[in-house]
């Protein structure tokens, strides 16, 4: 939906929901709502003149991990991060996965019932669960988009890690931190292109926000 209304124009970023994370002084203007026609949605795009005096917005909530990454997390993500990361309640490593398998049977089998095999969140989320074997990290229990990878190992608070693609979830961010987990967020799956990934581990836990 987002590469239908935007092409491959950087200079716009939709965000959905979350109104509130917007950052101060910005003005929301109404393009469309239930029941208008699309004569009269583009009506009111049309009528959005350019200011000529407009320069390069500046770039909020900017850390090195998310440099040249930034155009593909949400503001309110990064204001997030950047919040817990000043805070001292997290650590943030930023990787690039490679492409491979699992060695796991179990983990190849489940990823191949859940997307086909030339889906982009199939690749991600193989290569996301290959770093984490290789990490050390796959004798705990592995969530991959909301989703046990083995049923057998289901708990979800010390030592398990949540595989997520494209910030699914990531409301629950705090909550899991707080239980003990960790957090592996590939930042965007895709068929052929580099995939970055942030993974994002506990620093100080009492410095972490209650719920």
């Amino acid at each position: 939906m987002k590469r239908a209304l935007k092409g491959n124009r950087r200079g716009v970023q939709f965000q959905f929901n979350q109104n509130d994370n917007l950052p101060e002084g910005s003005a929301l203007r109404l393009l469309w709502k239930r029941g208008d026609t699309r004569a009269v949605a583009a009506g009111r795009l049309q009528a959005m003149k350019v200011n000529p005096a407009a320069g390069r917005a500046p770039r909020d909530a900017m850390i090195k991990q998310v440099d040249g990454i930034d155009r593909w997390i949400p503001l309110p993500v990064r204001v997030r991060l950047v919040e817990l990361l000043d805070a001292g309640g997290i650590e943030i490593r930023r990787i690039e996965l490679a492409d491979a398998e699992p060695t796991s049977p179990v983990a190849v089998a489940a990823l191949a019932r859940r997307w086909k095999a030339d889906s982009p969140l199939r690749r991600a989320a193989t290569a996301a669960v290959h770093y984490a074997e290789e990490s050390g990290m796959a004798s705990n229990a592995l969530w991959v988009q909301g989703q046990p990878l083995d049923p057998r190992r289901d708990q979800y608070g010390a030592g398990a890690l949540w595989i997520n693609l494209g910030w699914y979830d990531f409301d629950q961010l705090v909550y899991r931190l707080r239980q003990g987990a960790q957090c592996l967020e590939v930042i965007r799956p895709t068929r052929t292109q580099p995939l970055h990934a942030l993974h994002l581990t506990v620093h100080d836990a009492a410095a972490l926000p209650r719920l």
